[in-house]
């Protein structure tokens, strides 16, 4: 027994062999973490053994520094049965990004001053390279005349040992600076890696120039350079201007060679500094820009792809290799890693896409958690892997990986509840041993159950010929198995027969626990039922039963097990059954010859492979409703006891029906001739429809219908409404024999059954459908069709369509009312009054809809006198009100052939109206009328009695018109329907004489009335002062 111990040695790991079955028996560690050289692997978390007999264990959490990271890509490592090493599995180890070779080159002329500024600034940029074999190694090459290797790369393997070589540093000297050359020489060392140079294959390569003056060999830089760029060597290039400055010089063109030799964009490679002294300024930016070299991502991508991507977490062997999950892999979204021989898969970061979108940013989903493979019947391998995380509630992905990367996704299952962590676990189980899974179990360890424990459960999935059922066949649940179970789940798998039935059993771990469960054999019961006679004869009874004549008839059963294993063993499969007759019926039409009435229940055995059968008598007593056939339903189930159950996907039930002999002849065929008749009382054509006037709503049609052949069975009416009609009642026209009910079917379709079960030869039926026109659709036609049909053979189908249709316009129930605050007006006598306007009056006039339907494109109409003799202004419109609608006022028009009334002719006309003045118009368009609503509109006018002046008359009625219309569709309105006339009286008043007389005498009148006022007033003290007492004027 392998037992891995991932904690082992402070999270180094390792393996145990255990001897089983041995008395006194121990483990031996196999000491296994030095191989790995890790600090903290946790060697063992996953094992899995190999076709070749040997096994492979799994460090997960196996790191890799590079630099001041460390990323645990994951390793594995391939033993024999003696726990010997035969190999290392790394897939996803990768060269750190500070695998460098770095040249720098000083220029070491007379110019560069002072030397101990060079020495501190190779020191502190030495200082932030990451020194190592698997890092980065640096050499220094001196230049001035000639040239000097101070040391070549991976000479000082330790930053201890560059930073010592740095500090001793002594600057060469010379009056010429050969910078071609130097390059030429330090791209020559790394050419090809060379190992005489200390040159690395696969590593990065840069060069370092610091120098500060112009090059003596320029001619010659072009073509080193050149050199570099086939090299792919990099070059950060560093200008010191303090010998320009010094000599106060202009060093635009020593800045542009130096900016040439620096790789572009110069803004990233190219420094310049004033003195020696500020190169100590640059050596952060200058370490920063060094070491992003690997490139970098955008704001919204990761900066992680598979460094982080743990291989060997999950870990299951294929056929031809080994399936790898990698939880964090892809910022711990998650992936696979398939080692076999087609080579090594990886899916790329979108190949899940489709079931882990990127915009959820899936917050680590873990995919890989767990992996497994489904063998399909047909031969299709589906691998299995689940994330407990998506989304909170986890779930498993089934998906087939083809060579190039590409995931085709076959079906996803989705956990139930958060924090469940659905998906943890998954375990492929081939029951039968035949090679194709036969279930998925997928295990939820956290789920939370009573009193929020986190308790687990174990989901259940039955495997199809293409993929997994949906709906989970069993769900295995801590708390129903009795124990005080936690985090049952954490561990799940099946590969040993424990209970010696043949099947593999599954072992289920738990915190401080492991449960194993028992498999059954999974059988499916085939059934067939056959009735001798085939059908129920209405007229001939055979057999006698409760001192009655009946029908008899009999049942033949039979039933057959099987299995989809190759090899079954011998079984016996011990059945439940129950045959029932007319079930969810009421009404005994049948019964069992047993006694049993309805229902029968029996038990039956037989071997597994072979067919039984039994027979069962039944007998028939009513043969009236012979239309309905007869049902016989048998139902089976195996023995509670049985260790076998049955499949999921195989029926339970089967049901016949036995029909019955119908009444047609010898030629047992019914043919009739049903003839359907029908008329409307409404009639109209196209030029001239009908109108529903207010207060209509209804439709009547008789029909008839009659059957001049053979026996109608079955026979049924069909009425076929419009939208427009309701069906409201069927009344029979006189008293008959035959009878008619009625059923809505929904969409405006009724179904009556005529007669039934049977429509008699030569049998006629007249009735009245009474319909009513609905308030809601309202349509340009009455269409109504009829069909009468049967089960029976049509002779005549033409016969048996009725359609009508009657084209239809509605008058709608509108009322039209109006109200003013004057209706008679007198105006001043004849010479008497001035030439100002009347009073400002106001008409409303009140539409209202007593309809059932709503009104819309409705107009209301308003012809008003406004210009009489001469353009004599008579009314005039100074405001419209409207709520509701919307109304434009337009002037009299020009050119008509009214002729207004001279104003002479006033004493003989009592009526002002269209057509003796020129009147405006007045159009309001109404807003949509509800049922039971109405539009309001107030007109406010002026009566100019200058039109009267000069004028005699007694009396004249100004009459305006209003009426209604109606704008194209459906509605219309008659004319004169909906008409009203608002009449303004006006009057003359009579002048009334006053004589001189009567004026003199009533103002002298007035002077004595205040004459005697004023001397009563004086008598009574009213005009009187009193005088004040002498203590008075004392005190004033």
């Amino acid at each position: 027994l392998l037992v891995g111990a991932p904690w082992d040695g402070n999270g180094q790991g390792d393996i145990y062999k255990c001897g089983v079955g041995l008395r006194n028996s121990s483990c031996a560690k196999a000491n296994l973490a030095p191989w790995l050289r890790s600090s903290a692997g946790h060697l063992g978390m996953t094992l899995v053994d190999s076709k070749d007999g040997g096994f492979v264990a799994c460090a997960p959490l196996w790191s890799q520094e590079c630099g001041t990271s460390a990323f645990s890509s994951g390793r594995c490592v391939q033993l024999n049965e003696e726990l010997q090493l035969m190999g290392t599995i790394a897939p996803t180890a990768q060269r750190c990004s500070t695998y460098m070779d770095i040249i720098l080159v000083l220029d070491g002329s007379n110019s560069i001053y002072p030397w101990e500024e060079v020495q501190a600034f190779l020191g502190n940029i030495l200082g932030r390279f990451f020194i190592g074999p698997g890092q980065t190694q640096v050499g220094v090459l001196q230049y001035g005349e000639r040239l000097v290797q101070e040391w070549a790369l991976g000479q000082h393997p330790t930053a201890q040992h560059l930073l010592e070589a740095a500090r001793n540093l002594t600057r060469q000297e010379g009056r010429e600076t050969r910078t071609a050359m130097a390059i030429r020489q330090a791209w020559t060392g790394m050419e090809h890696g060379l190992p005489a140079q200390g040159g690395r294959p696969g590593a990065t390569r840069l060069l370092l120039v610091v120098t500060d003056g112009e090059s003596h060999d320029g001619d010659e830089l072009p073509a080193a350079l050149a050199e570099c760029d086939r090299q792919n060597v990099t070059r950060y290039a560093i200008a010191v201007l303090g010998h320009y400055l010094r000599r106060q010089q202009d060093p635009e063109d020593f800045i542009r060679e130096i900016k040439s030799i620096a790789s572009d964009p110069d803004e990233k490679y190219f420094f310049n500094v004033t003195d020696e002294a500020a190169l100590n300024d640059i050596v952060d930016a200058l370490g920063d820009r060094i070491f992003s070299l690997e490139g970098t991502h955008g704001d919204n991508e990761s900066a992680f792809e598979l460094e982080m991507s743990q291989v060997g977490f999950s870990i299951h062997r294929l056929e031809d290799g080994i399936l790898f999950g990698m939880v964090g892999a892809y910022d711990w979204e998650g992936s696979v890693l398939e080692e076999s021989q087609r080579g090594r898969v990886v899916p790329p970061r979108e190949a899940f896409q489709e079931e882990f979108p990127l915009e959820l940013k899936n917050h680590a989903a873990y995919l890989g958690y767990s992996v497994s493979s489904l063998q399909l019947p047909g031969g299709q391998r589906l691998f299995v892997a689940g994330a407990p995380r998506f989304q909170h509630k986890g779930k498993v992905v089934l998906f087939q990986l083809d060579p190039t990367g590409t995931v085709t996704v076959a079906q996803a299952l989705m956990g139930e509840q958060i924090g469940s962590y659905f998906g943890s676990e998954v375990l492929a189980l081939d029951l039968e041993g035949d090679g194709d899974s036969d279930l998925l179990l997928v295990a939820a360890p956290t789920y939370l159950e009573g009193q929020s424990r986190e308790m687990g459960r174990v989901y259940v999935y039955r495997v199809g010929h293409w993929r997994c059922h949906n709906a989970r066949s069993q769900r295995i649940e801590a708390a129903a198995l009795g124990w005080s179970l936690r985090y049952f789940g954490i561990s799940v798998d099946g590969r040993v027969d424990m209970d010696g039935d043949g099947l593999v059993d599954v072992a289920v771990g738990a915190q401080g626990a492991a449960v194993v469960l028992r498999s059954r054999w999974i059988i499916q019961v085939s059934a067939w039922m056959f009735v001798e006679p085939a059908a129920v004869s209405v007229t001939r009874r055979n057999c006698q039963r409760s001192g009655s004549s009946a029908v008899c008839l009999r049942a033949r059963i039979c039933f057959r097990a099987e299995t989809r294993t190759r090899n079954p063993m011998d079984m016996n499969i011990d059945l439940r059954y129950n045959v029932s007759l007319e079930e969810r019926i009421p009404g005994s039409r049948a019964a069992f010859d047993s006694g049993a009435r309805r229902l029968l229940q029996r038990q039956i055995e037989f071997p597994l492979g072979r067919q039984s059968c039994i027979r069962v008598p039944f007998h028939v007593l009513d043969t009236s409703d012979y239309l309905q056939p007869l049902s016989l339903t048998l139902t089976w189930a195996l023995d509670a006891a049985a260790r076998s159950v049955l499949d999921e996907a195989s029926p339970t039930t089967i049901r016949k029906l036995i029909p019955f002999f119908k009444d047609c002849g010898d030629d047992d065929e019914c043919v009739t001739d049903l003839v359907l008749k029908a008329t409307t009382d409404i009639a109209g054509s196209r030029q001239s429809p009908h109108i529903l006037r207010k207060g209509r709503r209804r439709m009547l049609v008789e029909v008839e219908l009659e059957n001049r052949e053979e026996n109608a069975y079955n026979a049924s009416l069909w009425l076929h409404l419009p939208g427009n009609l309701h069906f409201s009642s069927l009344v029979l026209q006189d008293p008959s024999t035959v009878k008619l009910e009625c059923s809505a079917l929904g969409g405006h379709r009724q179904r009556c059954s005529v007669g039934y079960p049977v429509f008699r030869s030569q049998a006629k039926v007249s009735f009245t459908l009474e319909l009513e026109f609905s308030c809601s659709i309202l349509l340009d036609h009455a269409e109504v069709m009829l069909q009468a049909t049967s089960d029976s053979t049509e002779a005549t189908p033409e016969d048996n369509v009725v359609k009508l249709s009657v084209p239809i316009r509605y008058e709608p129930d509108l009322f039209l009312s109006s109200n003013t605050n004057l209706h008679r007006y007198e105006v001043h006598p004849l010479g008497t009054f001035t030439h100002s306007s009347g009073p400002e009056f106001t008409t409303t006039v009140k539409v209202q809809n007593f309809g059932c339907y709503p009104i819309q494109n409705a107009t209301l109409h308003m012809a008003l006198p406004a210009l009489g003799h001469r353009q004599a202004t008579i009314l005039s419109v100074t405001r419209v009100l409207a709520d509701n609608a919307t109304c434009v006022l337009q002037s009299p028009p020009e050119g008509t052939q009214v002729v207004p009334v001279p104003p002479e002719d006033l004493l003989h006309v009592d009526r002002l109206d269209c057509s003796n003045t020129r009147c405006q118009e007045l159009s309001c368009h109404l807003g949509r009328l509800e049922r039971g609503g109405g539009v309001s509109v107030q007109l406010l006018r002026t009566l100019h009695d200058s039109f009267f002046s000069g004028v005699k008359f007694r009396s004249v009625r100004i009459v305006s018109s209003v009426w209604l219309g109606v704008a194209g569709g459906v509605l219309v309105l008659e004319k004169g329907a909906q008409h009203r006339e608002l009449v303004l009286e006006v009057l003359q008043g009579r002048r009334v004489p006053v004589s001189l007389w009567i004026l003199g005498g009533s103002a002298l009148g007035g002077l004595l009335l205040l004459a005697l006022l004023s001397l009563g007033l004086w008598r009574l003290g009213f005009f009187s002062h009193r005088k004040p007492s002498r203590e008075e004027e004392d005190e004033e």
